[in-house]
């Protein structure tokens, strides 16, 4: 990768970013549940309601902003169940929040 910079282009999940991206984490762990994607499936605008989100944090789901999300202070981990639920497989998450 000779265009890599880590100073641009790494993300530190770190305890800042953990309390950053709280609300999405959370999404992401509650998409775990079968019942809870079944409800993103049908009304995903229900389930984002009750996460609470930001309006940025919504702004960057929505449009599938994976780098701006990963800026927000989601984790990987948050992400990889948010994407299965949106059906965007992790290697497509990864490759787009490169930047």
């Amino acid at each position: 990768m000779p265009d890599f910079d880590p100073e641009r282009d790494i993300l530190p999940f770190d305890l800042a970013a953990s309390r950053r991206g709280m609300r999405l984490n959370r999404l992401g762990h509650a998409l775990r549940d079968p019942a809870t994607r079944a409800r993103f499936a049908a009304d995903p605008a229900a389930v984002l309601d009750a996460a609470g989100l930001t309006a940025a944090e919504r702004t960057a789901l929505e449009g599938r902003d994976w780098r701006a999300l990963l800026a927000l202070g989601a984790s990987v981990y948050a992400l990889a169940k948010i994407g299965g639920a949106m059906g965007v497989p992790l290697p497509q998450i990864v490759r787009e929040g490169r930047g």
